[in-house]
């Protein structure tokens, strides 16, 4: 903040002038302190801005936590649960831990479950049921014509 510190400097200049200084200097000297402190109030400006910032990044940190506290982990996957019972499907492992990000799994088929975001599939299904021992699933692969 060497501005506001030169700021000061002219406002003790200014304050000791001598009343022989003619009137060019004076108004020389109140431009740069006009300058000084239009600069001044533009860093603090910026610096009220990034406090704002910090505290809504904290507000999201806070709620982000607050929900973490209501889910259940079970075999890496995150449910939401009420009464000590896993509901629904799961929220995205991958998302977590890249983006700290909850995002709920959509379901793919009995077996398996996908992420709406990253488009990853995971073994896990309903109710946590996760990492199931099924056969895999079967996929229909178009025949080719023959010439």
């Amino acid at each position: 903040m060497t501005v506001a510190s030169s700021t000061l400097d002219l406002v003790k200049k200014l304050k000791n002038l001598d009343h022989d200084l003619d009137k060019a200097s004076l108004k020389s000297d109140m431009v740069e302190l006009y300058s000084n402190l239009a600069e001044v109030k533009m860093a603090l400006v910026d610096a009220q801005q990034a406090l704002h910032e910090k505290d809504r990044l904290l507000e999201e940190f806070k709620a982000q936590g607050d929900f973490k506290g209501t889910l259940v982990t079970i075999h890496g996957f995150k449910y939401y649960e009420t009464d000590e019972n896993p509901i629904g499907l799961p929220y995205c492992p991958t998302c977590e831990t890249n983006h700290g990000k909850f995002f709920r799994l959509s379901r793919k088929d009995e077996q398996y479950s996908r992420c709406m975001d990253c488009n990853k599939s995971h073994n896990a299904g309903m109710d946590g049921r996760v990492n199931k021992k099924t056969p895999p699933i079967s996929l229909e692969i178009p025949r080719l014509k023959r010439l």
